[in-house]
């Protein structure tokens, strides 16, 4: 089957024209909008999800859900789902299926994505006991080599005790 190319489509830009046309002639000044791309990658448990129904959304100045951009796409086998055109750079809302919204950003680049971990509102990274988070409180282990105080304890700072010249 063969992949589908994305054609980027530019939202309408902005014109500014001048109050006194030069001879009969309409001038404008294009005033460009920064653009990027709306694009998600699902995870759940470390891996991609595939096959979920997704919906981007314009975002509303209180962050509630605006008008819904483009058509229901679903995530790739690589869990990535793309808008097939340029929108303005900023805040905008992001609906999985049977997931509640969530806030992403626009990407620069066609190949990036902003990652969303399910279930929404989880965290990208959990501490599953696997980090010893209490080990600075006991104070520097004596001996490490490299420690300082531990060095200077035990008289091993390169210099014998009695070798004072």
């Amino acid at each position: 089957m063969a992949k589908p190319t994305i054609q980027p489509r530019l939202e309408k830009a902005s014109v500014a024209r001048t109050p006194h046309p030069a001879a009969a002639h309409v001038s404008a000044t294009l005033v460009p909008r920064a653009m990027g791309f709306l694009a998600v990658s699902v995870h759940f448990d470390g891996r991609r999800v595939g096959g979920l129904e997704t919906k981007f959304f314009r975002s509303n100045d209180d962050g509630s859900k605006g008008a819904q951009l483009g058509e229901t796409l679903v995530t790739d086998d690589r869990g990535v789902a793309r808008l097939p055109r340029l929108v303005p750079i900023g805040h905008y809302i992001c609906e999985l299926e049977h997931q509640a919204p969530a806030p992403v950003t626009t990407v620069h680049a066609l190949k990036a994505a902003v990652a969303l971990v399910l279930p929404i509102g989880s965290h990208a990274v959990e501490l599953d006991g696997g980090l010893d988070l209490d080990r600075d409180e006991e104070g520097p282990d004596p001996g490490k080599e490299g420690n300082a105080d531990a060095d200077a304890s035990q008289g091993t700072d390169g210099a014998a005790a009695g070798d004072q010249a």
